[in-house]
This record gives structure tokens, sequence and C-alpha cells, in this order.
């Protein structure tokens, strides 16, 4: 199928009914954005909409209208009109649920990461956009949504998200018009910004200060980062989900062009696993680096799930990103 499929999913919202709409797992605030946003306009035009995903939806995107929405069942498959996955790289990003979903035979794919291989009967699709979120406000005009407070308050939360409010190179000058647009209908714009990056749990604090020694500064200054064992987790009283922004801390070091967070975790099969998160500057691709590790995302920022002992997948990554810069690539 074509890049952008965008007159064909209009036409498929309009013609069926009744969606699931899937987004990766461990949902970050483009994913949950997305899926609220879209949720919100499915009902608008008398659609059904279910939001799945297998993980529980951040804390800090707890102030979203409809967070309570979320479902980690996926029941019946037979009542749905069409699968749409939304903020995933690639189709197995939505978890568990792949071995359910994969068959299913009416998916649509709306993405944002350059990795992603397409794998929708339709697809909206565009690595040039700030966040999922942007994309799907373009699929709202083209469909005659009416945007309310509500709509608007989670397409301007999953942009500001994924630009990290609009510290990141994604930033365009489209994705300020539209978050602008978002402004006009009412949304409070330094509420989102303390859900999203100031306000901190007491364990993720904790958390903070038991990790941030682990920092290591390597290849001549230009690599950086840190570790989190699960150790780490158990003594803060901490989820995995307490670490989202700390690979912003390596990563904002002068002189760091790539930056790195790596933290061991258990897949719900028991299997032991090191998650990892690569941040990097122009002078080298983090999807190649990721992709070493069965990873992906974008060129400056990416993420890899894969087997191995804490340490060694460090010592390979930071060689990686070492060899990465001194080459070009």
């Amino acid at each position: 199928m074509m890049m952008n499929d965008l007159d064909a999913i209009v036409e498929a919202l309009e013609n069926n009914n009744s969606f699931l709409l899937a987004q990766h797992a461990q949902p970050d605030g483009d994913a949950v954005g997305s899926a609220l946003a879209l949720m919100w306009a499915l009902e608008t035009k008398g659609k059904k909409a279910v939001v799945y995903n297998e993980d529980p939806r951040p804390h800090y995107c707890r102030f979203l209208p409809g967070e309570d929405r979320f479902s980690t069942e996926l029941g019946d498959l037979a009542q749905f009109d069409a699968l749409i996955t939304l903020d995933c790289g690639e189709f197995s990003r939505v978890g568990e649920a792949v071995d359910r979903l994969k068959d299913f035979p009416f998916v649509i794919n709306i993405d944002h990461h350059t990795s992603n291989p397409m794998f929708g009967r339709l697809n909206l699709v565009d690595a040039g956009a700030s966040s999922t979120c942007e994309i799907l406000y373009r699929l709202f005009r083209r469909w005659g949504i009416e945007m309310d407070k509500w709509i608007a308050e989670c397409i301007y939360t999953g942009i500001y998200f994924d630009t990290r409010g609009f510290q990141n190179a994604n930033s365009t000058a489209e994705s300020m018009k539209i978050c602008g647009e978002m402004l006009e209908l009412g949304i409070e714009p330094s509420k989102i910004a303390r859900h999203l990056f100031v306000e901190k749990k007491p364990e993720q604090a904790v958390l903070m200060g038991i990790v941030v020694p682990t920092l290591k500064i390597e290849a001549g200054g230009k690599v950086a980062g840190l570790v989190a064992t699960a150790d780490m987790f158990k003594r803060a009283g901490a989820g995995p989900e307490s670490l989202e922004g700390f690979v912003e801390i390596p990563n904002s070091i002068e002189g760091v062009e790539a930056a790195y967070l790596l933290r061991e975790m258990t897949a719900k099969n028991g299997d032991a696993l090191i998650k990892g998160s690569v941040r990097t500057s122009d002078n080298i691709d983090a999807t190649i680096v990721a992709g070493r590790f069965g990873g992906g995302g974008h060129k400056r920022a990416a993420g890899f799930s894969t087997k191995g002992e804490l340490e060694e997948i460090r010592r390979e990554l930071v060689e990686l990103l070492s060899t990465g810069l001194d080459s070009g690539n």
C-alpha cells in the first residue's frame, strides 16, 4: 500500500462502525493522546471505539479526558469492523496481543516512526511528523471532525510530549501551528506541561537518586548513559514507567552526541530482557544502532528490547555509538 492512504482511511472510517484502537505496549503521551483523540472523534460520528493496551496508561496521562476508558482485555475480536494501530513502529509493538491481532482482516496503521514497514491494509505513516497526534489532526480535518476541547487536549498532549515541549528536532512550524489552534479551543498548556514534565511521584524522585550515580561519560565526552537494574526499582518502590524522561539526563550534558538509558525488565512470558532508549545528534542515526538489537524508531530517538546481560549490552551499545560517531553513520 501507499505510505499515505489518507482518503481511503477517511472512507473506511465513514463506512465502518466498530473499531478497536491499539497502541504500543507501555504507552507514552503520544500513544495515549492519539488513542483518546481518535476515540472521541469516532464517537462524534456515532461510531463505537474500544481503546486497548496490555499495560496501564502512565500516571502522567491520567488527567486526560476518557483515560478511564482504556481496556487491558481484548474480548471478542469479531465485534470489530477494523483494527487501528496507533504509534506502533511495527505490528509487534502492540505487545503479546500481536498473536491474536496479526490475522485481523482489516488493519489501519497510523504512525510516525521511520522504521514502520507499512504493515496495515491501509497506512497513514509520516516519519516527518512530530507525533501520531499530528497525523491524526490532518486526518480529522480531512474527515470533517469538529474538534472540541477534549479532542484538542489529547492532540496537544501527544505533540507536546513527543517534541518534549518543543525541545526536539521534530518540532516543526506545523506542529506549533496545530498546538496554537488547540489553545484557541480552551486547553490549559501550563497544566499539561506540569503533568507531563514537571510533577514527579515520590518513588520516581527516589529512583532518580539511585539511577543517576550509574552515569558514565565515554568516547571523549561524546557518549553518555544510565542503567537501571531490577534491584533499583525494588529499592525505590517504583515501576518502569518512573523512568520516563531519564534518558534526557545524559542527553542534556554539554558535548554529548549520543545518550542512552538501559534497564532490566521481565517480559510477560517471564523472559529477562534489556530495554534500551537511545538519543542521538545529527552525526549518528539512532535507528541503525537500535536496529542492531532488533529495535527501531526515529533517526534521533530509537529504542529496543533484547536478551543479554546489562553490562555486556552497555559495552556493545557504547561501542556502536562511538563507532557510529566516528564514521558519521
